[in-house]
């Protein structure tokens, strides 16, 4: 058999994970022919591999300056930029080797996410869009496609994108996640068709037999039948299973981390799944509550439900359901006896695996949004979510308004949920308020193209754009939080309802004004105002939204004394009580492992 020249030998080591042999080999040939080119590119992409990537910049410059036309040693010195974290250079190394070989997947793909995660969306459209046109077939640019599409809140083009992957690959269930999240934000998308379409989705998971032990699951069950008393009080220790892409610095991990801290440790024994590998200090802080920690990402939905039927979980808590980094394939073979899920998805998750959904009687009110759902709903006493406010920052105490001569509107939602419906709202609360003005703020609002789409908006709708003020995202969440100096009174989005944004709102004495929708999304900031005591702030429907916010904004004294001590108030309301919150959690958790059990 004939042998392996030293760079294919190289070549298929660094193909096979194994880089740190590769560059023992390929130093040996660098030492014999400095000004190899073929040789300086392995190398560097060998060092990327092994994360040494000082040493292979200059590798990979000296590589470039010998055969500076080459796509595909410019395309790794771009991603060498990027862990560096030095964008720029990654953006224009990438953007040279799209103009070398414009079919170059990788290139498309990874240019298209640095400009998406820095705001630059629409470059990053561009790029896929003329990525897809070369590449036709290629899930990964349609799947980012739809991602960007969907922050430019083109969000039927978004769903376009993602029904395309699906008609390439029907069993990408990503896409059809994000097809029914995108359907939220939709305000002529009506309840019935996304409970039918979510349905449809849901039975397309693959279902099959877990290899369980039944004798000790038998023995379990028996161990807690025993132990609980006629009251179902005295009840084992229950395992609770929360599966989360978001366990790091994330406002679902806000709203968990109030839950966990509170959890009577003496009756829940806690396991986490860990969906995401990025991690952070909040990841750190997070895994100090669990008794147990799997990380489950990169592993199949199979191996993941064995584990949690192994860890003999009771109640399996869905924290993603449709949002990113969904594990709904792991709900759908069920294995443990009890699944609920929870706080990040705001509908039916489409699994008749997942017997109950977390809500309260005001996001969904009795008799009204139960036919929209494949869950039971579990229906909380003092509010679905309480809220870990992230900070004690200051605020100030007093109007801005009196301070500035003019009152001012404000949204910090994402703009995914701000459609020309909400503009033209808007439009009116600021024709019916002459002086005052708007500020809107969001990571998007860095593009210069999204910012003069939102002016034109306005503008189309009468009034001027120097009554709008448009706030990109900022470093911190201080700096963030502080913003909220500046508005009088925040405007909430419609159909899709701000979560923590109106909590942040109220943290920083700003209420925000919202009406009651027909389902949970457009009724969320109804429910955290009304546990938070704030139900002066919510209108029946769109036009008593748009007269009560009028109505403040001519006259604000009822802002004034709400101003000084509004932190004051949440913390002590429903929507700051943790410990009170959590009782009633593990209580329906305790009713739902006794429900299962026949006790």
């Amino acid at each position: 058999m004939q042998k392996k020249n030293p760079l294919q030998l190289a070549s298929a080591l660094i193909n096979q994970g194994q880089s740190d042999s590769a560059v023992s080999i390929l130093d040996q040939v660098l030492q014999l022919q400095p000004n190899n080119a073929e040789a300086l590119w392995l190398m560097g992409k060998s060092l990327i591999a092994v994360k040494n990537f000082k040493q292979a910049k200059p590798i990979l410059e000296k590589a470039i300056s010998l055969v500076p036309e080459n796509p595909y040693i410019r395309f790794e010195l771009a991603v060498c930029h990027m862990y560096m974290h030095a964008y720029e250079e990654a953006i224009q190394n990438m953007r040279q080797t799209l103009h070398l070989m414009p079919n170059h997947a990788s290139a498309r793909k990874e240019l298209g996410n640095v400009l998406l995660h820095h705001g630059r969306l629409s470059e990053a459209r561009d790029v896929l869009q003329e990525g897809v046109k070369y590449l036709p077939n290629e899930i990964n640019l349609w799947l980012l496609l739809g991602n960007v599409l969907g922050d430019l809140d083109e969000n039927r083009a978004a769903i376009a994108c993602y029904e395309r992957v699906n008609a390439i690959d029907p069993n990408v269930h990503s896409a059809r996640s994000n097809i029914l999240m995108r359907m939220n934000y939709l305000s002529d998308v009506s309840p019935e068709d996304l409970y039918r379409r979510s349905i449809k989705f849901g039975d397309m998971y693959p279902r099959s037999k877990l290899r369980l032990d039944k004798q000790a699951s038998k023995q379990a069950s028996k161990q807690a039948s025993k132990q609980a008393n006629s009251e179902g009080l005295n009840i084992s220790r229950i395992r609770i299973g929360y599966v989360s892409s978001n366990l790091r610095s994330h406002s679902v991990a806000y709203f968990l981390r109030t839950l966990l801290t509170h959890h009577d440790r003496s009756r829940f024994e806690l396991f986490a799944y860990n969906n995401t590998m990025q991690h952070d200090n909040d990841t750190e802080l997070l895994k100090e509550e669990f008794d147990e920690w799997r990380d489950i990402q990169r592993v199949s939905d199979l191996k993941v439900a064995q584990r949690i039927a192994d860890d003999r979980i009771d109640i399996l808590v869905d924290l993603i359901a449709h949002t990113a980094g969904g594990r709904l394939g792991v709900f759908a073979l069920q294995p443990a006896a009890i699944q609920v899920t929870w706080l990040a998805y705001p509908n039916t998750t489409g699994l008749n695996e997942i017997q109950y959904r977390i809500t309260d009687s005001i996001a969904d009110p009795e008799g009204m949004t139960e036919r929209y759902y494949t869950e039971k709903l579990c229906r909380l006493p003092s509010g679905f979510l309480c809220y870990e406010f992230p900070s004690k920052i200051d605020y100030s105490r007093d109007l801005p308004c009196q301070r500035k001569g003019y009152f001012t509107f404000g949204s910090f939602n994402n703009l995914s949920k701000i459609r020309e419906d909400n503009i033209e709202a808007w439009a009116l609360i600021l024709r019916g308020v002459p002086l005052a003005r708007i500020m809107i703020k969001a990571h998007q609002l860095v593009d210069e193209g999204v910012r003069n789409y939102y002016l034109k908006l306005f503008e189309s709708h009468g009034i001027d754009k120097e009554r709008v003020d448009l706030r990109a995202a900022v470093k911190g969440k201080d700096r963030h939080l502080k913003m909220y100096d500046e508005v009088d009174l925040a405007l909430d989005s419609f159909p899709y309802n701000g979560t923590t944004t109106t909590c942040e709102a109220l943290w920083m004495g700003v209420p925000t004004v919202t009406f009651k929708g027909e389902v949970h999304a457009a009724r969320v900031s109804a429910s955290i105002l009304h546990f938070a005591g704030m139900n002066e702030f919510v209108a029946d429907d769109l036009e008593g939204y748009v007269q009560k916010a009028i109505a403040i904004g001519n006259s604000p004294d009822q802002l004034v004394e709400l101003r000084s001590n509004l932190r004051e108030r949440v913390e002590a309301s429903a929507l700051g009580d943790a410990a009170g919150f959590t009782r009633q959690m593990e209580g329906a958790f305790e009713s739902m492992f006794l429900e299962g059990r026949g006790i």
